[in-house]
């Protein structure tokens, strides 16, 4: 309920209103009406917060946008690149403090203003062409872009240009950015430029490297010179003795007269550089001049360039050696020209090594003229050799024939039982003068061969224990012949079988042990054998740590004078020139170091006068795999009686009847059928007739010689498995290569050894020897077997003369690899 007063118009008191309201709706308005007060004090406090904010962040905005114009302005100042913007029309919009500098404009005087009024039509042109192609394609696109400078240089620009586009995607505008890359275009022009000098370097070496012909090597020089520095003439300039000079290769453009053999309407006088003797260039200087009319030179170098129209040049001396031979040059016609340090220090290097290709040249001319007249002293001395071979081969033949004779019948004699003991005495003497003799001419021959280098070694095993004991034999009677004591040592555990050379050992020790019987008239000689390490017991840490087997010689004779311990090892040198020939040739020690040599080993020598020798050297034998068995060779050739089987035929064929007589009666009492032949005709004819088992045949005789008999018989089918064995007084290797080429079996040097010819007969007949006991034995070495007897029979196949040549040339040089290789094949 509400009261209201109600009053007149006076003022007065009237009445009073009593209003009846339901207070529930009221109630319900006012919660309504103070809701919505509250929710719009939120809303203004929103709204208040919203303006804080928003002005905030437009103050914020607001720095950002300063900052980043600073930046802005700070990249444009600062930057090294040209930054403008244009519009569609080409008008300067913008341009920055570098563009403004290199217009060399104010920013009024180029805003507004288009490219044509900054530069050349041309230059304006292609810029503008760009331009339009950015704003047609809409793309940033990149340029390389050259512009011309005042001074006349021109800057090469990399120029990134971007369209600006609007709400609807048109171009309204454009932004280039141009970076100045004229710098990185000279380094690479210049790195180019070292390429093509440093190619230029290796096409002139390559052809020095190829070619000995100084004129090729001259011209290939001047013109790759000339096209690397794309001058107007090269050439090369060689001094005479007096300073005076010629042109000797040239390179030049067309339309120039050339320089070579003097060719220059005025002629070439040179008087500057003979009256400088070289000038400068002398002390290895380059001689460089950009502008002949700016250079302060004297009158006659100026007389001298102004004859070839020369208007720069670039000049390095060419030294062989500590000589100057000449000049490099490169000359510029034309213009000035700035030589850079890259072309100077090409023609420094080219310079260089012109002069060695010069001394190579020089040198290999005179190795040449020393080659040849090494050649022609080689020819000479191999023409004098072959004359000494021939003779010593002839001269051999000769001793050996009768020798063969002596030496025969003195082992047939022996076979005698029944001779008396004054006959066995004689026969005893006659067959030791003969060996002394053949030893002698062994000795020569030996000689030669060392000298020819023909000596080799044949490696097969033996028994080294007793090998010595046989060698110490020998010796021994030779001391107590002169009542010398002998000594004999082993100081080690030696190998009971080792590989080597049995036969040039045995010579070898014999020469050492047999000088020192003959130089030592009282005392004692002592043979001591042993490891090296042996040698040491005191100090074996002073011992070699090899295998190697010491073999030394001490005696107490006369001793050698130091002065002529080296003397004694040269050929036909004697210790005492007054001792007779027959106490040798003075060859035995020549002979004795080659074989130490050739076995890997070195004689040495320790001697005192009037105390006593001593030798020694050292050798290193490999050890065999075979077993001692396998050396059990019978020495039974006088103990042989027969053979066993059927009795067979052999023809000998030999134009001296003593040659064939000592065969006829060594080969008859074994059971033999023994047919004479005195020629190659008559023996072709015996061999139809009687076809013989197997054939003796000298090499050498009259009309048809050995040689020629085996040809003919190994050409018929009938006769190329009968076995062919010759034998000749001549020793030299050609010979007996000779015999097995023609199709021999075996080849036997006189005078003959009877043993080795019963071992040849055992081999290519197949026999089975018998003994006075009348015991079945063999000669032969127990590994020669029947399949190996087999293949012996057949004949040699031997390489053909193109391999042997081939091998011959490889052995000369001495190529040890390529040699196996192609025997290997």
């Amino acid at each position: 309920m509400r009261i209201n007063p109600y009053l007149l118009e006076d003022g007065r008191l009237d009445g009073v209103v009593i209003s009846f309201i339901d207070i529930d709706e009221v109630k319900t308005i006012q919660q309504q009406v103070y809701l919505i007060n509250e929710d719009l004090k939120k809303s203004q406090e929103q709204l208040r917060r919203l303006n804080q904010e928003l002005e905030a962040r437009v103050a914020e905005r607001t720095k950002a946008l300063q900052k980043s114009e600073a930046r802005l302005r700070a990249i444009l100042a600062t930057t090294s690149s040209i930054i403008y913007l244009k519009d569609i029309e080409g008008r300067y919009l913008l341009a920055n403090r570098q563009y403004l500098e290199f217009l060399a404009k104010q920013e009024p005087e180029v805003l507004g203003k288009t490219t044509r009024d900054f530069f050349a039509p041309a230059i304006a042109q292609q810029l503008i062409a760009n331009d339009r192609r950015v704003i047609e394609t809409k793309s940033v696109l990149k340029f390389e872009e050259q512009i011309p400078l005042a001074d006349g240089s021109i800057r090469t620009y990399i120029a990134i240009k971007a369209p600006l586009l609007d709400e609807k995607g048109e171009v309204y505008a454009i932004c280039g950015i141009s970076t100045d890359i004229s710098e990185q275009k000279a380094t690479e022009a210049e790195l180019r430029e070292s390429a093509e000098r440093e190619r230029t370097i290796l096409k002139v070496v390559e052809k020095i490297r190829q070619s000995l012909d100084l004129k090729e090597i001259f011209q290939t020089t001047t013109q790759e010179l000339q096209k690397t520095l794309k001058c107007d003439r090269v050439v090369l300039y060689r001094f005479n003795p007096d300073w005076s000079g010629e042109f000797v290769a040239e390179s030049l453009t067309p339309g120039l007269s050339p320089l070579l053999n003097n060719q220059l309407p005025t002629g070439w006088i040179d008087t500057c550089l003979q009256e400088t003797q070289g000038g400068r260039c002398r002390n290895h200087e380059a001689f460089i001049v950009n502008d002949l009319q700016r250079e302060n030179l004297t009158q006659c170098h100026r007389n001298m360039y102004e004859q070839i129209g020369v208007r720069a040049f670039c000049i390095t001396p060419i030294f062989q050696g500590e000589k100057l031979w000449g000049l490099l040059a490169a000359y510029q016609n034309t213009l000035p020209r700035q030589w850079k340090e890259g072309e100077s220090r090409l023609l420094t290097q080219i310079g260089i090594q012109l002069g060695i290709s010069i001394a190579q040249v020089d040198l290999f001319t005179q190795i040449q003229n020393q080659s040849l007249q090494l050649q022609q002293a080689k020819e000479v001395a191999e023409s004098a050799n072959q004359a000494k071979s021939a003779f010593i081969a002839h001269t051999s033949h000769e001793l050996r024939t009768p020798l063969n004779a002596i030496l025969g019948f003195a082992q047939i004699m022996k076979r005698e039982p029944e001779n008396k003991q004054i006959q066995q005495r004689g026969i005893e003497v006659i067959e030791q003068s003969g060996q002394h003799l053949l030893t002698l001419i062994n000795d020569i021959l030996h000689l030669a061969k060392i000298e020819a280098r023909k000596l080799d070694l044949e490696l097969r095993d033996f028994i080294l224990p007793t090998f010595l004991e046989n060698l110490v034999a020998i010796i021994r009677l030779r001391c107590q012949e002169k009542k010398l004591q002998f000594e004999y040592r082993v100081l080690s555990d030696l190998p009971f079988m080792v590989r080597g050379d049995e036969t040039r050992l045995r010579q070898l020790l014999l020469n050492l042990l047999s000088n020192a019987v003959k130089f030592t008239q009282t005392g004692k000689i002592t043979l001591t054998v042993g490891y090296l390490k042996d040698f040491f017991p005191k100090n074996p840490s002073a011992a070699p740590k090899t295998a190697q087997i010491r073999f030394e010689i001490k005696d107490t004779g006369i001793g050698i004078p130091p002065s002529q311990l080296r003397e004694i090892f040269a050929p036909f040198y004697q210790l005492n020139p007054h001792q007779s020939p027959r106490e040798g040739t003075g060859l035995g020690l020549t002979i004795s170091q080659n074989l130490v040599e050739q076995m890997g080993g070195k004689i040495q020598v320790a001697s005192t006068p009037g105390e006593g020798s001593t030798f020694w050297f050292d050798l290193a034998f490999p050890q065999s795999s075979n077993s001692a068995s396998s050396l059990a060779i019978i020495n039974h050739n006088f103990d042989i009686t027969g053979y066993t089987g059927q009795r067979l035929r052999l023809l000998v064929v030999d134009d001296l009847d003593d040659n064939r007589e000592i065969l006829v009666n060594f080969l008859t009492p074994l059971g033999f059928e023994v047919i004479e032949a005195d020629s190659g005709e008559i023996a072709l004819a015996k061999i139809r007739e009687n076809r013989p088992d197997l054939i003796i045949l000298d090499l050498i005789m009259p009309i048809m010689d050995g040689l020629g008999l085996t040809k003919v018989l190994r050409n018929s089918p009938l006769w190329q498995k009968l076995p062919i064995i010759i034998v000749s007084a001549s020793t030299l290797p050609r010979d007996e290569s000779l015999c097995y080429e023609a199709g021999a079996n075996a080849f036997l040097a006189k005078p003959l050894n009877f043993n080795k010819l019963l071992r040849l007969l055992e081999q290519y007949l197949k026999l089975q020897w018998v003994d006075k006991k009348g015991l079945t034995l063999s000669l032969l070495e127990p590994e020669l077997t029947q399949k190996n007897i087999a293949s012996a029979n057949e004949p040699v196949n031997l390489p053909k003369v193109a391999e042997l040549n081939q091998l011959l040339e490889l052995i000369s040089q001495g190529d040890i690899r390529q040699i196996i290789s192609q025997v290997t094949i």
